[in-house]
């Protein structure tokens, strides 16, 4: 059985990832943010990601989150991860959030954990999937587009023999109306 907390959590992360699917943020990667300017757009949007990675790992091992935190610690994860839906469109408010988080998440060591690693290693062997695929339709498009320009070369070619038959079938018929009259 999972607890609210968790389900809270879990809820939160499908939320903040569903927003970061749904917006541009680009719009902010030439634009430096922090207390340091240490951080730009990019680099804030990416650190959520890793972060939300973080987090699905112990969604993933709900027991072992249950034993590793209390109840205490959830909700103040829980109030992180609102505020940073909340401010997600606003990142020069929302690296305060993601550094707060970053604090929580770290006293549970969850970046050397071995079951992260392997959960890392998934979305890792996923995107290699994903980049074959893409590589896949790459070549494809490319060969449908040789194809193409091949058969738009043959048209114009057989266009262009048909324009000279019919020049010589013109040629033809006013010699013809010429011998008649």
């Amino acid at each position: 059985m999972e607890t609210q907390s968790v389900l809270q959590i879990q809820k939160l992360r499908d939320q903040i990832k569903e927003k970061l699917n749904s917006f541009d943020s680009s719009q902010f990667n030439n634009t430096k943010f922090g207390n340091e300017n240490e951080y730009n757009g990019k680099s804030i949007y990416l650190g959520l990601d890793a972060i939300l990675i973080d987090v699905s790992y112990f969604l993933k091992s709900h027991n072992i989150f249950i034993q590793v935190s209390t109840l205490e610690e959830r909700n103040s994860i829980i109030n992180h991860m609102t505020n940073i839906l909340s401010y997600i469109e606003s990142p020069q408010t929302l690296f305060k959030f993601i550094d707060s988080l970053k604090i929580e998440l770290r006293k549970y060591n969850v970046r050397n954990n071995k079951e992260r690693w392997e959960h890392f290693q998934d979305i890792n062997r996923e995107l290699l999937e994903q980049t074959n695929q893409f590589k896949a339709a790459l070549i494809f498009i490319n060969e449908i587009k040789e194809e193409a320009s091949n058969s738009n070369t043959s048209v114009e070619e057989k266009l262009d023999a048909i324009t000279k038959k019919f020049k010589e079938l013109e040629e033809k018929i006013a010699e013809v109306e010429e011998v008649k009259t």
